[in-house]
């Protein structure tokens, strides 16, 4: 990851993703007073078959993150899922943004977040972590820069921040499909350019994207506690914790 700035990781735990994903299916399905059956895969995946407009898609998406939210930790419970490569890339003590963001993509939906960058605003210190539920390949996934690239276009934008178009054509020009099949992650470092393209695929997308950090790093604009929550100490913070703790 220090090379490129981020990196495609196989899951660790299998059952806490799966667990995720039934949450998810289980909710989207209760939202439409569905029956709570059928095949998970096939129910995201031809969820655009549905019918929905962009204002009913909306409503949807926002309501199934509140119900998500209230019947399962999604933050921990990817953690879980991928905590060896990310105890290696942050640490112990670990902070986790409290609502993780579930991103629903509809086939040929243009209705995409702009070309960006977390970091800054974000602290350079946190983590993204984009976890799809279904698999993904092609325009059904993401478009990542790595390091060095991000930094050129970083430098055409503010060389030419009159024209934006030039860094728009400069990150699609290198947009190579990254495969992400469901039990897969790609990590990345919150300084990179990134952006999705339009789904073109067939296939609805469903993803969660959220950021870790050390608790202990730098904090951006979003902090703590407002924007992020403790996840895990390690034990020697556990103790310095109980030693300044105001005594009852």
């Amino acid at each position: 990851m220090r090379r490129t700035g981020m990196m495609l990781v196989p899951v660790t735990d299998q059952e806490s993703l799966d667990r995720v994903r039934v949450t998810v299916v289980a909710a989207a399905r209760a939202e439409l007073g569905l029956a709570d059956e059928g095949d998970p895969v096939a129910f995201m995946n031809d969820f655009h078959r549905r019918g929905l407009s962009a204002v009913e898609m909306n409503s949807f998406r926002l309501a199934l993150i509140r119900r998500i939210n209230d019947e399962a930790d999604i933050g921990r419970l990817i953690w879980q899922a991928f905590r060896d490569p990310l105890t290696c890339i942050i640490g112990p003590d670990v902070v986790v943004q409290k609502s993780a963001n579930l991103v629903i993509h509809l086939p040929e939906d243009g209705n995409n977040a702009p070309i960006h960058r977390d970091a800054p605003p974000n602290s350079p210190f946190e983590v993204v972590v984009w976890v799809p539920l279904v698999d993904c390949f092609g325009t059904k996934g993401m478009c990542i820069l790595d390091k060095n690239q991000s930094r050129e276009g970083m430098d055409l934008l503010q060389a030419s921040p009159e024209t934006p178009e030039r860094i728009e054509n400069f990150v699609w020009d290198r947009f190579q499909p990254i495969p992400v099949p469901y039990g897969s992650a790609v990590m990345f470092w919150a300084g990179l350019l990134h952006a999705v393209p339009t789904n073109t695929e067939g296939q609805t997308r469903w993803s969660f994207n959220i950021r870790y950090k050390n608790t202990f790093a730098p904090y951006g604009t979003k902090g703590y506690p407002e924007y992020f929550k403790i996840l895990e100490m390690s034990p020697l913070t556990e103790l310095a914790y109980d030693w300044q703790r105001p005594k009852k």
